[in-house]
């Protein structure tokens, strides 16, 4: 009785991290860039002997409960939505621009850039923008961006091409405070087969519908497993009180 009472504490803890996962997406349905993120599950005993490094040896099929394993992030593509701004820009194909903060290299989809005082290509967070060869000093708002990334300033001086990045799927991704993406340098890629979209920005590849049937999923999985704490807190009681009462 003790076990299920932990197996289900266990599940309302898994619930709990979906809930708090789905509803960090449908808060984001309108952020610029956004890619949304699942949880994935495994079961207790088994997540605990990977964090330990241990090998798995199953024995019987009873189950000490489930733990949330990893939160993985959907790099699929979001709708894209024309805005006529020079220093917005979008992305159709696998790559990420890629931004450096503090001497790391981040990764995002959010293109609504601007240009620093200082005449960089820059984010709303004021980290520069990277080409090949560096940060993009393209001196003011009106330089041009042809669809292989190649960035021309309105002096027609060709400066650079846009620094284009494929990340591995799964769960090599974190995500930083400032909403980008963060990833080992060795499992990323040059991006190929990506067209740059100048005068238009790419939205949150987040389904609103979809997000709130996980939601309503997430809660009931959460309530069934408070019903069964409930409940083995009642047996619990029931065998403390009553069983082996003399009469």
């Amino acid at each position: 009785m003790i076990r299920g009472i932990y197996s289900a504490a266990s599940g309302m803890l898994a619930g709990q991290t979906r809930l708090d996962t789905v509803a960090h997406n449908v808060a984001n349905v309108n952020t610029t860039g956004y890619r949304r993120q699942e949880v994935t599950f495994a079961p207790l005993f088994q997540t605990e002997l990977w964090r330990h490094g241990k090998d798995l040896a199953f024995i019987g099929r009873s189950s000490l409960g489930v733990k949330a394993a990893a939160l993985v992030t959907d790099l699929s593509a979001g709708p894209v939505t024309e805005t006529g701004c020079a220093t917005d820009l979008a992305l159709d194909g696998e790559g990420f621009f890629t931004v450096e903060r503090d001497g790391e290299f981040l990764y995002t989809r959010a293109g609504s850039f601007t240009v620093s005082a200082d005449g960089y290509l820059v984010t709303r967070a004021g980290d520069p923008v990277l080409g090949m060869q560096g940060p993009l000093p393209v001196g003011d708002p009106h330089f041009t961006v042809t669809p292989d990334g190649q960035v021309i300033t309105s002096d027609g001086v060709e400066l650079d091409r846009l620094l284009l990045t494929a990340l591995p799927g799964g769960e090599g991704l974190e995500r930083t405070r400032e909403g980008y993406l963060a990833a080992d340098r060795e499992e990323t890629q040059p991006a190929h087969a990506t067209r740059v979209l100048q005068g238009y920005l790419e939205g949150a590849n987040v389904s609103l519908a979809t997000e709130m049937v996980g939601l309503l999923l997430a809660a009931r999985v959460y309530a069934a497993n408070q019903r069964l704490v409930r409940t083995h807190d009642a047996l619990v009681e029931k065998a403390i009180n009553q069983i082996g009462v003399l009469r």
